[in-house]
């Protein structure tokens, strides 16, 4: 006997769960997270940024005792008066933008200015306070905070103010290498090593570098990725060279501002002459065998003349740090333990790397470290005694090798942590920073001092858990064609398997708005499986208020027993009855079917 099944696609009404209670224990997770979280990077949430980084300014050999950050200057002793702060902007520098510094520390008759020298003094400061520094068009001596009358032992501090504010970029963390620690514990992860361009920095572009051309165009290149034409000063239609950080680019771009006939050329080397209007688009370029000097030209096509075109490169990972699994690593500054949780929200390119170390020995037992060991379950080979969560659930079978390459949320908890079992926490190496690069993209992470359990703090660490990470629990029901629930039906979801109850139902959990693969399997009966299911696009936890089959919105199914043949019919999908219900965040049940091969010959199915 041949079996043969089909899945239908019904209504499911949804309603609410206890929403009380769900907003009574968020409060209490709100403000237990107030007092345990250590630290927080969001590569999604904007930083601040600033107009100038002080470590880019020329060095000047000073006999005084200055320390220099991207932002500030701690100034402990000058030896002599009227002599610059360490470094200035250089004389003929153009398009000084200004900026708004705090100065601390000025005492009485104390006096530092911002000038060119002591009979050229732009701006006098001589209290603490905020102080507006002007920009200028071109500088016309060397500019710098200078000393006025201050010699022997000080103590100021001469800090730069945000200028606004913006999501990370290469531009911005090449200026000050730290990701911006959200916790408010001022535990800023110092960035070492990275390029800020092509695979180590923001985003992830197959773009090592870019030249533009002499003598065809008005061209600005900003962060090797946003290239602004404005004019073309010759026929050819090559403007720029991109040099590519691999053997075989895909490109991503956005061109804007094209008109008049004009379009974007892009030539491939291995043969091709691409053309693009406004718009985005991807294409991937190739080279001949044994080509060793990798570039590609791209302008714009048509005659001389004025333009207002961008081609604007974009990211392979947006709000990603990449990594390249080289020498890129990240130091949690001023933490010298390791936490209890941590969230590790990342996707990995290769195995058998560390994603995070805290470990203080690498002998067990290991408090700990998110290596993503090849063969093993991931993330668990150096977490002694802990447990590791993927997207919010407990893992206990999922492989390293099935998660490389994708986006995942991994949860570590290991109550054994103390602060002498532990030391600085490193990012994306081991904590010698010296061996197990990985290369990946890196969304966010956050860790917490303590395991939260129900008698001390109200709720458990899965209560913590989905607090962070959006999860919904819907039932899924299982029937025959004629309705009867099929028990023991096997369900997975995201690798986590499933029974069905007597009445051929089970609750599953996932992540919300998440692409999830979902697989039905009975003996006797066709499996189904779906590889981008979806729960509802919701925070809070949903039920299954009931489960309505509606023959005319999915197929149906009519067994003509005068010919002993099959009809399939397929109607169009039409609003049911089950509309009208205010929760209907999601639509899923699975229906199988069971006839004999005999009754249905091939040549006769409709």
């Amino acid at each position: 006997m041949r079996k043969i099944g089909l899945f239908n696609i019904g209504k499911l009404g949804l309603v609410k769960s206890a929403g009380k209670a769900k907003t009574d224990i968020s409060k209490v997770i709100e403000k237990w997270v107030k007092e345990h979280m250590v630290f927080w990077y969001d590569m999604s949430k904007p930083v601040d940024v600033y107009a100038e980084n002080f470590n880019d300014w020329t060095k000047h050999n000073v006999n005084a005792d200055v320390t220099i950050t991207s932002n500030t200057f701690t100034i402990t002793r000058f030896t002599a008066s009227n002599d610059v702060v360490k470094c200035y902007i250089s004389s003929g520098t153009k398009k000084f933008s200004g900026m708004k510094v705090e100065v601390k520390g000025i005492v009485d008759g104390q006096e530092l200015y911002w000038g060119y020298r002591a009979d050229v003094k732009l701006v006098n400061i001589t209290s603490d306070g905020t102080y507006d520094i002007p920009p200028l068009g071109t500088v016309n001596s060397n500019l710098s905070f200078r000393n006025g009358n201050i010699v022997g032992a000080c103590n100021i501090t001469i800090t730069q103010l945000p200028s606004g504010q913006s999501v990370p970029t290469n531009e911005i963390l090449k200026a000050n290498p730290y990701l911006q620690d959200f916790s408010g514990n001022n535990r800023r992860l110092k960035l070492n090593n990275f390029l800020f361009a092509a695979m180590s920095g923001v985003g992830g572009y197959d773009i090592a570098s870019t030249n533009i051309l002499p003598d065809k165009a008005n061209v600005t290149v900003t962060d090797n990725r946003i290239i602004h034409i404005t004019k073309k000063l010759s026929t050819t239609d090559d403007m720029v060279n991109i040099v590519p950080a691999n053997s075989n680019p895909t490109h991503k771009f956005k061109v804007t501002g094209l008109s008049d006939g004009r379009q974007v050329s892009l030539v491939n080397r291995n043969g091709g002459f691409y053309t693009f209007d406004n718009g985005e688009h991807e294409v991937t370029l190739t080279y001949p065998e044994g080509t060793t000097l990798l570039y590609n030209a791209i302008g714009v096509t048509g005659d001389i003349g004025d333009m207002d075109v961008t081609i604007e490169f974009l990211p392979k990972y947006p709000n990603a740090l990449i990594t390249d699994g080289v020498d890129d690593y990240g130091v949690v500054e001023n933490l010298q333990q390791g936490v209890k949780v941590l969230f590790v929200t990342i996707n990995p390119f290769i195995d058998g790397k560390f994603i995070y170390d805290q470990r203080l020995n690498t002998t067990e037992p290991w408090l700990f470290a998110v290596f993503n060991d090849k063969g093993s379950i991931a993330y668990n080979s150096r977490n002694s005694n802990g447990k590791t969560y993927i997207d919010g659930t407990l893992n206990e079978s999922t492989s390293v090798s099935a998660l490389l390459n994708k986006k995942q949320i991994i949860t570590i908890v290991n109550n054994d942590v103390t602060g002498d079992k532990t030391k600085t926490p490193i990012f994306f190496s081991n904590t010698d920073h010296n061996s197990g690069w990985i290369s990946s993209a890196f969304y966010n992470s956050f860790g917490f001092d303590s395991v939260p359990t129900k008698e001390n703090d109200g709720f458990t660490e899965q209560d913590l858990i989905d607090y962070y990470i959006p999860k919904a629990i819907v039932t899924i029901t299982v029937v025959d064609v004629s309705g009867s629930p099929i028990q023991d039906a096997t369900v997975t979801v995201e690798g986590v398997q499933y029974k069905t109850l007597s009445d051929g139902t089970v609750k599953v959990r996932g992540m919300v708005n998440s692409t999830m693969s979902l697989s039905v399997k009975k003996d006797g009966y066709m499996p189904f499986s779906d590889n981008s299911w979806k729960l509802a696009d919701s925070r809070i936890t949903l039920e299954v208020l009931r489960n309505t089959v509606i023959t005319e919105n999915g197929y149906s199914i009519l067994l003509e027993n005068d010919g002993l043949r099959i009809k399939r019919e397929f109607p169009c999908l039409k609003a049911g009855d089950d509309s009208v219900f205010v929760y209907t965040f999601f639509w899923f049940s699975i229906y199988f079917l069971t006839v004999s091969s005999d009754i249905c010959p091939t040549d006769s199915t409709k």
